[in-house]
C-alpha cells in the first residue's frame, strides 16, 4: 500500500457483486462492454480514488475470482488494491454483503459503497463526494444526486439520488449491528446525510435487465 505521506483522508471502496442476476439472461459481472467485463468497469471507475477496494462476491464466486485474477488492463500496483471476499450468506440479501464488506475495512477514513452493476460513475462524482466529506464534518454520509426535470404537477427541478454512497468510518459499527433482513437505504436514514449535486447520469444508471444492458452498451460503443 502507498504511504499516506500528506496525511490526507484515506478512502476504501466496497463493490457489491454477490447477487444472482435473476433479471438478466446471463450473469451480470461477466457481461462485456467494449470487450471488458461489467464488474471491471465498476472497479476502474473507483480505483483512482481508493487505497483499497473490496469486491464482495457470492453467486458464481469462482467465476468472479477468475475475472479479478485476469485483470490485464489493470496494473500490478492497482491489482494490490483489490481484495475479493466471498459472502456465503449472499442469499440473505444485498445488505448482508454490505455488512460483510464493512467488517473487512481497516485504515480508512471513509468508505464508498457501490453496487457492481453501476459501471460508469464519473471521476468528478467521486471528487465531489470527497470534497464534501472533507469540508462538511457534521455529516455522517454523502449521497450523490442529479437534477431531473419535474412533471407538470411540480415546479423546478427534482433531485434523484444515486450511487456510490460515501460513509464515515465512525458509523460502520452501527451499520453492521443491524440484522440482514433490512436494506442499506433504510439503515442510512438513521444518520445525518448531505446530498451532493453532481452532473453525472452514471450515478443512477444500474443494469437490471437486458434492455438496460443494451442501452448502456450502445451508448459507450
Amino acid at each position: 500500500m502507498i504511504p499516506n505521506i500528506k496525511n490526507e483522508p484515506l478512502f476504501a471502496g466496497i463493490i457489491l457483486a454477490a447477487g444472482l442476476s435473476s433479471r438478466m439472461k446471463t450473469w451480470k459481472p461477466r457481461k462485456l462492454i467494449n470487450g471488458t467485463p461489467l464488474i471491471v468497469h465498476s472497479i476502474r471507475s473507483m480505483m483512482v480514488h481508493c487505497n483499497k477496494i473490496i469486491v464482495v462476491g457470492g453467486y458464481n464466486f469462482d467465476k468472479l475470482h477468475e475475472i479479478i485474477n485476469n485483470l490485464n488492463i489493470i496494473s500490478s500496483l492497482e491489482r494490490t488494491k483489490i481484495l475479493l471476499i466471498e459472502n456465503k450468506d449472499y442469499k440473505s440479501g444485498m445488505f448482508s454483503s454490505v455488512k460483510f464488506g464493512l467488517t473487512n475495512i481497516s485504515n480508512s477514513d471513509g468508505v464508498f459503497i457501490l453496487p457492481g452493476d453501476i459501471p460508469f460513475v464519473n471521476s468528478s462524482t467521486y471528487l465531489t463526494l470527497i470534497d464534501d466529506f472533507n469540508n462538511s464534518k457534521e455529516y455522517d454520509l454523502f449521497l450523490p444526486a442529479i437534477k431531473v426535470k419535474s412533471d407538470s404537477t411540480t415546479k423546478g427541478d427534482n433531485l434523484q439520488k444515486g450511487h456510490p454512497v460515501l460513509i464515515r468510518n465512525n458509523i460502520i459499527e452501527r451499520i453492521t449491528s443491524h440484522s440482514d433482513d433490512t436494506t442499506l437505504r433504510r439503515v442510512l436514514k438513521e444518520f445525518s446525510s448531505k446530498i451532493c449535486v453532481v452532473n453525472d447520469e452514471g450515478i443512477i444508471f444500474d443494469i437490471d435487465n437486458e434492455d438496460d444492458f443494451n442501452k448502456i452498451k450502445s451508448t459507450v460503443i
